[in-house]
């Protein structure tokens, strides 16, 4: 019974003291509220912009490796044709 009776003083207690904070209707507090979130918009954009731009970087890497990679192997398979016609060559002069 007595835990009761302190659980519910301390209810309204709490509850009481809640009542006393500021209220949304301050102007100042309205506009640094607004003034925060525009900045939260602006850094979002930013970061969005960002993000952007890191993914088409990454494409292109990826592009240029794979070009990369079609030009070694092509690269290779000259390599190989130059060789095989150097060992024609030096079997047609023996």
């Amino acid at each position: 019974m007595r835990r009761s009776f302190l659980f519910v003083f301390c209810f309204l207690f709490l509850s009481a003291s809640g009542l006393g904070q500021s209220t949304a209707n301050d102007p100042q507090g309205m506009q640094a509220l607004v003034a925060e979130v525009r900045q939260l918009r602006k850094d979002l954009q930013t970061t969005n912009g960002n993000a952007l731009k890191a993914q088409v970087l990454l494409y292109r890497l990826q592009v240029q490796e794979a070009t990369v990679g079609r030009v070694a192997q092509h690269l290779g398979e000259v390599r190989s044709h130059l060789a095989e016609t150097q060992a024609h060559r030096r079997d047609a002069a023996a």
